[in-house]
């Protein structure tokens, strides 16, 4: 297994290493004598090469539950698929602001060259550090300024949203199933819109309402947003959030929960439908091993089912043989390429056609999304 560091640590105490690591080392010298006393080798062995330092970097604590988490899981996955060959650290609780360009900064001093920054928060910070060390490599979720040294991979999360409507679809009615969401990126509104299609995969009739956050990580607002769905008759309730919190209401209010991510059923049982879960460390070693290799290319990697970067969340077990059988097939479909979510025909809000009949949308679709569907009932925020 990879040396693992698991330092969770404020930025003083990061300087301060950075400032050990970037002394002079001491310097030896052998005598005569040692030189005449020194037998010559027999056979030259190759230095062990250097492990390829990695820094995982998260706006959040890792925690034991969601992005983050999944996040450090994938990490300790690279470990046990690169063994000695990667070295990796994580720090926690990094602010999107001149602190995270700080501390990019010092984890390069250190001799990490690929840095995973985990957040889209982090893109301004990224960019900026990344025209000044060209000999490190970035990469985040969901980044669009991408150069020879960022790279991005974004997910299709809209296919466990997908399902998550589905199921949902099959248990309330077409009115009632709403989101919370964070911030009108392309990410979440693919979700968003994904969670209505899947819906009206089963009811053609159904409409999503959506309550905006402004944040990825506030337990009060997140309950405050999940409650305000519950008042206004909503039963189902999907997130794309990071906490627990809007399946604890939905739960302690009679509904169902949503989530993608990661598997929540643990916290709200009664309530957890099903979602999708993010499986990263094959994808990390990949990109360590091109690394290594010399062969990496920064680009855009797109994270779905069928490339096995994500898996279906597990099903209720409440759910009936019928809805089970309707999500199996739409695994199966969304793995071998058959079910695209985004097919057309489909409207925005404003009645504009974005796909044709039988259109499917490809990555520049996904990637640049920037409407929400008719179906959709709110707006953007303001």
């Amino acid at each position: 297994m990879g040396t693992s560091r698991r330092l969770a640590i404020g930025l003083a105490a990061l300087l301060l290493v950075a400032a050990a690591c970037g002394g002079e080392e001491a310097e030896t010298t052998t005598t005569a004598a040692e030189v005449a006393t020194t037998a010559a080798p027999t056979t030259t062995e190759a230095p062990a090469a250097e492990p390829l330092k990695v820094a995982f970097v998260h706006q959040g604590p890792v925690g034991e539950h969601g992005w983050n988490f999944r996040h450090n899981m994938g990490r300790l996955e690279m470990e046990d698929i690169m063994g000695d060959a990667v070295e990796t650290v994580f720090l926690e609780s990094v602010p999107a602001t001149a602190e995270a360009e700080r501390v990019f900064e010092d984890l390069i001093r250190q001799g990490y060259t690929l840095l995973v920054t985990t957040s889209f928060d982090y893109q301004d910070q990224v960019v900026a550090v990344a025209e000044k060390y060209p000999e490190a490599q970035f990469l985040g979720p969901g980044f669009y300024l991408l150069s020879e040294n960022v790279g991005s991979y974004d997910g299709g999360f809209e296919q466990g949203m997908y399902l998550g409507g589905l199921a949902a679809a099959t248990l309330v009615g077409p009115d009632e199933i709403g989101i919370l969401a964070s911030y009108p990126i392309p990410e979440v509104l693919r979700d968003i819109n994904g969670l209505l299609l899947g819906a009206r995969s089963v009811n053609p009739d159904a409409t999503v309402q959506v309550v905006w956050t402004g944040t990825w990580f506030d337990p009060l607002i997140e309950g405050q947003a999940a409650e305000s769905l519950f008042d206004t008759g909503v039963r189902a309730v999907a997130q794309v959030t990071e906490l627990t919190t809007a399946g604890e209401v939905a739960q302690a209010r009679g509904g169902y929960w949503i989530e993608i991510y990661d598997n929540g059923q643990r916290f709200a049982p009664e309530a957890y439908l099903t979602g999708a879960l993010l499986e990263l460390g094959g994808y990390f070693a990949e990109v360590a091993q091109q690394m290594i290799d010399g062969t990496y290319e920064a680009g855009n990697t797109y994270l779905t089912l069928g490339a096995g970067l994500l898996s279906p969340g597990p099903y209720a077990d409440f759910l009936s043989d019928e809805t089970v059988a309707l999500l199996d097939a739409a695994v199966e479909g969304m793995t071998d390429g058959s079910l695209n979510v985004f097919t057309g025909p489909l409207y925005d809000q404003d009645g504009n056609q974005v796909l044709a009949d039988g259109e499917v949308g490809d990555l520049g679709f996904l990637l640049g999304m920037d409407f929400l569907l008719e179906g959709i009932v709110g707006g953007f925020p303001s």
